[in-house]
């Protein structure tokens, strides 16, 4: 159990974690269940594991450094990691009240060819279809400075 329980600990710290993860991983190292079980709730009693809201946070936060998503592209990435719907809406409403425009602004960098190329009501349908509402679209979308 030690040589599972060190590689368990080795997992959990090279990355932001949550608990359906780790539990995913553990669960394809083929133990028998009782050992299975003991690994998992050490883990947890010894807080190694990010509860999901702690999660949602320092993912929004390293994601949205790197790129700029939509609110419905965060929210279908955050529900593969089987994390509840009802949270994900809380935290990344928290998140968008603020951050929305930003992201789309990046967004819109990082795709300038992509929409440079296409008519105005294109862009701002492929903007729609990622996610972005309408009124910041329309408010930061300048065809001449994309």
């Amino acid at each position: 159990m030690k040589n599972n329980l060190s590689k368990a600990l080795a997992y959990c710290s090279k990355n932001i974690r949550c608990k359906s993860e780790v539990v995913y991983k553990i669960k394809t190292w083929n133990l028998d269940s009782e050992e299975e079980t003991n690994i998992i709730e050490f883990l947890d009693l010894h807080n190694f594991f990010f509860s999901d809201e702690s999660y949602i946070d320092k993912y929004l936060e390293n994601i949205s450094s790197v790129k700029g998503y939509s609110k419905i592209q965060l929210k279908i990435k955050l529900l593969k990691k089987n994390i509840s719907p009802k949270l994900i809406d809380i935290k990344l409403n928290e998140y968008f009240k603020d951050n929305e425009e930003f992201e789309l602004v990046k967004f819109i960098k990082r795709n300038s060819r992509k929409l440079k190329s296409k008519p105005r009501e294109d862009a701002i349908k492929y903007l729609l279809s990622k996610g972005f509402k309408y009124n910041h679209i329309s408010k930061n979308i300048d065809m001449d400075n994309l």
